[in-house]
């Protein structure tokens, strides 16, 4: 198949318009150009969401679209707005919960007082459990330190 600058460049411009039937096959062709396993929801989402973060508007994009029917979508969206400063992050961080989030494995509860919330993070050590903040780890470390790895 003989290969021209304006030939891809006219199935690029086709892919990237909302409204085109090509635009589900770019991005998964970048999704499977990035090595992401789309077969996974959870990691899908999670790397989606780091590239967002780092200024990748086709991640942005594909992420807020489906934040409206998928609950990891809706969270990661949520996630990427809150790195930015937006009102709006709470609001998807809501849905998320609303479609039903909160029953998965890894949806963000603090490992102590059970608070579920944009501000709970990954213990910095062995990125396995959830806390609120620094006084949520002090008082949960007693029994933590002993699970809790570099691994």
């Amino acid at each position: 198949v003989e290969q021209s600058y304006e030939t891809a460049l006219e199935f690029f411009l086709r892919a990237a318009d909302k409204t085109s039937m090509y635009r589900d096959s770019f991005i998964e062709c970048y999704i499977a150009g990035c090595g992401i396993d789309a077969a996974n929801d959870i990691k899908l989402y999670r790397v989606l969401d780091r590239k967002a973060r780092g200024g990748c508007r086709h991640a942005r994009e594909y992420l807020k679209e489906k934040a409206s029917t998928n609950a990891q979508a809706a969270y990661r969206f949520s996630r990427y707005l809150r790195s930015q400063g937006d009102a709006l992050a709470q609001e998807y961080f809501d849905r998320a919960r609303n479609m039903g989030l909160d029953n998965q494995r890894n949806f963000p509860i603090c490992a102590y007082c059970g608070d579920v919330g944009l501000d709970v993070r990954l213990c910095g050590r062995c990125r396995r459990k959830y806390y609120c903040g620094p006084t949520c780890i002090q008082k949960a470390w007693q029994d933590h330190r002993h699970e809790c790895s570099r691994s």
